[in-house]
């Protein structure tokens, strides 16, 4: 399948996510549907791992991201199910952070000085209202989903070719996901915000998509060849036979 049909795949079950909200379903099948488009994604990166290293980490982030949907989702307990979510979040943008630096970003100052001037402005605002023992988690939080998105923006300047479309995709992701941890945040611990929840998983699964897309979309110049020289010796054998 072309990676249209894939994406119009995780947008069905995306759909399906909100129709579960829609419906107020139990919260362990929210939990499911919720995190199927981001297993679907997972999914079609994993067959992108031949093609670099870096695949892996960017699949890794995106099961972490899973779990931590399911973790969410879960009401009982709430507190601890969201350090657990946050926890695996965190570690999912690590795993981002260390797949976009195997591309050489370059440090762009401008750009990562207006990242953490946004990320610590909401943090400032966030802690107005945060309890005292989600200050740290929620700071250290901000901190590195602020470093995810100075690695994606700085692939653009990389040392490396790479495919611009990847590094469009990476920046995008990357905006969408704080824009959706921003809205979450601003409406759990400040002030309630209309329609929050479709935002925040619009947002959210947009970000994905577009970080997911940034693998998807890439092509290695070395499995291109190694295709060719196998196609080249089959065709020779075929010759040989012929004779």
């Amino acid at each position: 399948m072309s990676l249209l049909s894939d994406l119009a795949i995780v947008t069905v079950l995306t759909l399906v996510y909100f129709v579960t909200l829609y419906l107020n379903w139990r919260e362990e099948v929210r939990a499911v549907f919720k995190a199927a488009p981001i297993l679907m994604l997972a999914q079609l990166v994993w067959k992108k791992v031949e093609v670099s290293r870096k695949h892996y980490f960017i699949f890794a982030g995106l099961i972490l991201s899973a779990s931590g949907d399911v973790a969410l989702e879960l009401k009982q307990g709430f507190k601890q199910h969201f350090i657990t979510g946050l926890g695996l979040f965190l570690c999912g943008h690590l795993m981002y952070i260390v797949g976009f630096l195997m591309d050489k970003p370059a440090f762009v100052p401008k750009i990562a000085l207006i990242i953490v001037t946004l990320a610590f402005t909401l943090f400032y605002i966030l802690s107005q209202h945060l309890p005292s023992q989600l200050q740290i988690p929620v700071f250290t939080y901000v901190l590195v989903i602020a470093t995810m998105s100075i690695s994606s923006f700085g692939r653009f300047w990389s040392t490396k070719n790479l495919n611009k479309e990847s590094c469009q995709y990476g920046a995008l992701g990357s905006a969408f996901f704080m824009a959706s941890d921003a809205i979450l945040a601003i409406n759990k611990f400040v002030s309630p915000i209309p329609y929050a929840q479709i935002l925040i998983m619009i947002t959210y699964y947009l970000g994905q998509i577009g970080i997911s897309s940034s693998s998807l979309v890439e092509k290695s110049s070395t499995k291109t060849q190694k295709d060719f020289v196998e196609n080249k010796n089959n065709s020779g054998k075929g010759n040989n036979n012929s004779k």
